[in-house]
């Protein structure tokens, strides 16, 4: 519909006179546009046509070098569309293909807060009491009482750990270094071995 590539490349810079970082705290005011989208998520988009705004980035961004975090495909595939297209138009006029949307963002900012990766298994098989009732070869088992203490366990400490919810009740699961494990874990590539969510489907989800 709209012949465009709308996954930006997103990029850190330094930004080390802090123009990018108040740019984005507010410098444009009121959003053009706010909408709720069907999973009830607020979404704003700004739209700047102040050149006055745009000389000051582009001034303060010069020097500076983005390190793409995330799209390196896409800004590949966009860098050789656009040498494709220029054996094709010639000249040296500029066109649309020689741009790439990217969203820059200040090396300093604290970033996106990823909350834990979820599994919800919302009917069970005959075997399942079996499994469920066998976790604690495979993980220390703990009861929590409320769902800040689920949080805080999550958070603590740097083995891998999940959360379980049966109903109204909350367990935590720390999984446990033994043989088996390491045997079990050893069925992933060594790269997925401290990725949660390839650990949990791994040696729970794909068993329910």
């Amino acid at each position: 519909a709209t012949r465009s590539q709308l996954s930006l490349v997103m990029a850190l810079v330094p930004d080390a006179s802090g123009v990018l970082a108040d740019y984005l705290a507010g410098a444009c005011g009121r959003p053009s546009l706010e909408a709720v989208d069907g999973g009830g998520r607020l979404n704003r988009i700004w739209r700047d046509e102040d050149p006055g705004r745009h000389s000051r980035l582009i001034a303060a961004l010069q020097p500076d070098l983005a390190v793409i975090a995330d799209g390196h495909n896409r800004h590949q595939a966009a860098t050789r569309y656009r040498d494709e297209q220029h054996q094709h138009s010639g000249g040296r006029r500029e066109r649309p293909h020689d741009y790439l949307m990217m969203a820059l963002v200040p090396i300093a900012d604290p970033g996106l807060r990823c909350e834990p990766t979820h599994r919800v298994c919302p009917s069970l098989d005959a075997s399942a009491p079996t499994i469920l009732g066998k976790l604690d070869k495979l993980f220390t088992f703990a009861p929590l009482d409320s769902k800040a203490a689920l949080q805080a366990f999550l958070t603590d400490g740097e083995s891998i750990r999940f959360g379980m919810a049966r109903g109204e009740a909350l367990f935590g699961l720390q999984l446990r270094e033994s043989p088996e494990t390491t045997q079990l874990l050893g069925r992933l590539p060594e790269s997925l071995r401290s990725v949660d969510a390839a650990v949990l489907d791994l040696l729970l989800s794909e068993r329910l």
